[in-house]
C-alpha cells in the first residue's frame, strides 16, 4: 500500500521537462574549466607498465593446512 503511494504516473509533458532539466544541469555541469588541467608530471612519479609485472607469485607451490 505505501510502495504505491509513493510512486507517481508522469504523463508525457512531465516526463519531457524532468528529462530537460538532468539534461541543462548536466550541460551546465560540462561548462567548468578542468581542474586538472594545470597539473605537471613528475620524474619520482612511477610509471606502471604492464611489461614489468613480476609473474614470480604464480609460479609458487601451495602448502595445504593438512601438510604444514
Amino acid at each position: 500500500l505505501l510502495a504505491t503511494e509513493s510512486t507517481r504516473i508522469l504523463d508525457d509533458a512531465a516526463r519531457r521537462r524532468r528529462l530537460r532539466k538532468q539534461l541543462d544541469a548536466l550541460e551546465q555541469d560540462n561548462f567548468h574549466e578542468d581542474p586538472h588541467a594545470q597539473l605537471q608530471w613528475h620524474k619520482n612519479i612511477p610509471k606502471f607498465d604492464d611489461e614489468q609485472v613480476n609473474t614470480q607469485g604464480a609460479s609458487r607451490k601451495r602448502v595445504s593446512a593438512d601438510n604444514a
